[in-house]
């Protein structure tokens, strides 16, 4: 896949944001209209490394424009499928799929719990110490521990028993930020701590999501998805009476990931571009199929107007431009 910065420089002052699911000319003039100086598009302009650029191809001239218009281009594309609160959790939002969970797993982040012993007088020093790690969240305020006293038996030199507190600071940290954080305890000479993976804190990343639904027809679904997409027409794989209970989604091309529906026992997968050995394959494993075409990531322009909006101080429009290139006669 081809993420991030493709077109521009990264230095550059944003000004106006314009989001889109694809590039097109017309999305530029939208663009240059708009005074944006920058396109944030789900579909990469260049997917494949360019040998040459032709100002008389398509692609060609589109580079051209935005090179002449000052205009950078910034994709994201599976990693927006991929992510929490991303494409495929966005469909199922808007198709109320329920208990939803990740269809096809690409990666696992474990949390750990890091456990320092510390004494009262050097309990400040400690403080300051988790400041500098993404425990103490970089210099904030640090919410996200907890410091408990802790009776420990030491004996001396003499052997004479003696009572004394020690604080127990625990936090949970996540699986990247390990080599950061001792490090920095190193370097404060903080050895007293344990790090544990904690097995049941897993976090899941992957292609496609799959979830409950209330009971529905497979056509009764097939209408919802039309009428929720503002569709002309799906394309469907199985019997229209058939009862849905169980769902998987995958935004845009996902047929890869039939096998992984099966297995978690869903009725129906619903993705994009299934061609018809796909359809074939879905009928002898008994599990219906519902192709809404590429069309339904133009959610892309509203929520990630509506991201960049929360967090960044700029301006972010989403895309008026039809990027559907079907038309159904």
């Amino acid at each position: 896949d081809n993420n991030g910065l493709l077109l521009g420089d990264e230095n550059n002052q944003i000004t106006n944001v314009l989001t889109v699911t694809e590039v097109t000319r017309d999305v530029i003039e939208e663009a240059i209209e708009k005074e944006c100086n920058i396109i944030v598009c789900h579909h990469p302009i260049i997917l494949k490394p360019l040998k040459n650029i032709n100002f008389k191809t398509p692609q060609g001239k589109i580079i051209r424009t935005l090179i002449k218009n000052d205009i950078a281009i910034f994709v994201m594309h599976t990693n927006v499928d991929i992510a929490k609160n991303g494409m495929n959790d966005w469909l199922c939002e808007l198709l109320d799929i329920k208990s939803v969970r990740v269809l096809k797993n690409t990666s696992t982040k474990h949390t750990y719990q890091v456990t320092i012993e510390t004494t009262q007088e050097n309990l400040e020093k400690s403080i300051e110490t988790l400041k500098k790690t993404p425990i103490g969240q970089r210099g904030r305020k640090i919410q996200n521990y907890n410091i408990s006293p802790q009776v420990k038996i030491f004996k001396d030199i003499d052997k004479v028993e003696n009572n004394k507190d020690i604080l127990i600071i625990e936090s949970f940290i996540k699986e990247e930020d390990i080599k950061e954080i001792k490090a920095t305890f190193y370097d404060a000479h903080i050895f007293n701590y344990k790090i544990i993976k904690i097995e049941n804190m897993q976090e899941h990343f992957g292609i496609g999501r799959f979830g409950h639904i209330k009971p529905i027809s497979l056509a009764q679904m097939a209408i919802k998805v039309k009428k929720t997409f503002e569709l002309d027409a799906v394309n469907i794989v199985g019997s229209s009476e058939q009862i849905i209970k169980k769902v998987a989604i995958v935004g845009g091309s996902g047929i890869e990931c039939i096998e992984e529906a099966k297995m978690y026992g869903c009725d129906l997968l619903i993705t994009g571009d299934i061609k018809f050995h796909d359809a074939h394959l879905a009928y002898s494993k008994n599990i219906c199929l519902l192709d809404p075409g590429h069309a339904i990531e133009v959610i892309f322009n509203d929520y990630m107007a509506d991201f960049i909006n929360c967090f960044v101080d700029i301006n972010a429009i989403s895309s008026n431009i039809d990027i559907n290139p079907f038309e159904v006669i």
